[in-house]
């Protein structure tokens, strides 16, 4: 089921019925499922992106007390 879109994504839910009787087996059923459903994506050829973050810092005057110290051992 679609559950919503994001920035760069398609976020989809899936809910599993698990019967009382395997409760006990819950979090390898959890993981046998969500390692098919990767599985079908590949084969699908559905690229899952890893999230990342770049950060860019200009004039970082702040970061000089910490960086002024490892330069002026360079000698």
């Amino acid at each position: 089921m679609l559950k919503s879109l994001g920035d760069s994504s398609v976020n989809l839910e899936v809910k599993v019925w698990i019967t009382p009787d395997n409760l006990d087996v819950r979090p390898r059923i959890m993981a046998d499922i969500l390692e098919q459903m990767k599985e079908a994506l590949d084969a699908a050829g559905i690229e899952i992106p890893f999230p990342h973050l770049q950060l860019f810092i200009d004039d970082a005057k702040g970061l000089k007390p910490v960086l002024e110290p490892l330069y002026s051992r360079r000698g």
